[in-house]
């Protein structure tokens, strides 16, 4: 039962890594795993430091969780963060991604390349972090812990279109159920979006950013060069540009709300050619 536990939370861990890699990291933003108590995150732990080892995992993770001097192995005390630094830790965790020996005038730090802060019990409720998107959930959470856990990823920050939840154990009838409980109107629709619905609103916004260029008579997938020179020729008008803004904005928010879905391959060219 331990090495089918083990091996589950280094499949985990992989996904992860992949999920992070291609929807959270780009844009800049960090996550927080949540597990069932704190043996669970120590072998979260190791699982990243072996995909570390093997060159498949870039991104630096730190365990904040509290001790038992009595009881806890010496393990836990290697790879978690010591009782000393964890107000700090979570502190540096807020800031965003850069050269770490970059101080402020006063000798702050002003950058903290940690991705992950990987948790049982602390930082669920009252944490304020805006740059948190992303809770990868492996932990059965149930009313208003539940919605406490929630509002740790929907704090507002510029580019931040949503807060996303990774659920491993299944929370969906939990969420349900604590909407019900505590959050009076709110309606699981409220917090919860359906990919399919996304997809139709990405088609239709893909839709309107193409004819939004019908004037330009090249081929943009075959005259690409051609396309972009007159599409930016195009644009010069103030108010022509600032509309091409407009549908760009919502067509990436629809991508990345609808990403890693494959789906959205199907527009990958023009996302990038648009961007």
């Amino acid at each position: 039962i331990m090495l089918l536990a083990q091996r589950r939370v280094e499949e985990i861990a992989k996904h992860i890594i992949e999920n992070y890699t291609t929807k959270i990291y780009p844009d800049g933003f960090k996550a927080m795993i949540v597990c069932h108590n704190r043996a669970q995150a120590i072998a979260y732990k190791k699982a990243f430091n072996k995909l570390s080892e093997q060159g498949l995992n870039p991104y630096k993770s730190k365990v904040v969780m509290s001790f038992d001097t009595k009881k806890d192995p010496k393990e836990y005390y290697e790879l978690a963060t010591p009782e000393d630094k964890i107000k700090q830790t979570i502190e540096n965790f807020k800031l965003p991604f850069g050269n770490e020996s970059d101080k402020t005038k006063g000798g702050r730090k002003q950058f903290d390349n940690t991705a992950f802060l990987i948790v049982s019990d602390m930082l669920l409720t009252g944490y304020d972090a805006p740059i948190l998107q992303t809770l990868y959930l492996d932990k059965v959470l149930r009313e208003h812990n539940l919605l406490q856990a929630i509002a740790r990823v929907n704090r507002t920050r510029k580019g931040k279109s949503a807060g996303f939840i990774v659920d491993y154990v299944g929370i969906t009838k939990h969420l349900v159920e604590a909407l019900e409980i505590f959050s009076g109107d709110l309606e699981p629709k409220d917090v919860m979006t359906d990919i399919e619905g996304e997809k139709t609103i990405l088609e239709n916004r893909h839709t309107k950013l193409v004819n939004y260029f019908k004037k330009v008579k090249y081929d943009r997938g075959t005259q690409r060069d051609e396309f972009i020179f007159k599409a930016v020729e195009y644009l010069q008008p103030q108010d022509i540009k600032d509309k091409f803004k407009e549908l760009l904005r919502d067509f990436n928010k629809s991508m990345n709300i609808v990403l890693p879905d494959a789906f959205a391959s199907h527009f990958d060219y023009d996302f990038r050619l648009y961007n």
